[in-house]
């Protein structure tokens, strides 16, 4: 059991990406998601939204940076999805993620975000992994 417990654990390590949903649980049901770009307002509410319900059990993953903002892979329970994070001041966790390939996948551990007009915005970080 403790054996299947840490595969389970480990298991967004091999699947860093959510495009196109790769990774994601096989139960990941939820319509908004499937049908709607991640850039997307209806997309981005949902998942917010699920983030929401139980934070703690939510890992982020780096995708990509974009000018103002960070993509992350968010992996909860029964889903996954590429959320956008606002990025209103830098400091040094936020200027080593550039456009970097070196960086995608890492996870970021500690991560510390508020929700302001319905938007996540960065607030910090623990750790880059």
């Amino acid at each position: 059991m403790k054996n299947l417990l840490h595969l389970l654990l480990a298991l967004p390590l091999f699947f860093p990406s959510c495009q196109n949903q790769l990774g994601c649980p096989d139960s990941q049901d939820n319509e908004i998601l499937t049908k709607n770009p991640p850039a997307s307002q209806a997309y981005q509410t949902e998942l917010i939204r699920l983030i929401r319900e139980d934070t703690r059990a939510v890992t982020y993953y780096f995708e990509k940076r974009e000018k103002e903002y960070l993509v992350l892979n968010a992996y909860g329970w029964g889903y996954c999805g590429q959320l956008q994070v606002m990025l209103p001041e830098e400091d040094d966790f936020s200027q080593k993620l550039q456009n970097d390939e070196g960086w995608r996948g890492a996870k970021l551990e500690g991560l510390q975000l508020a929700e302001t007009n319905g938007r996540m915005v960065y607030q910090g970080m623990e750790a880059i992994v």
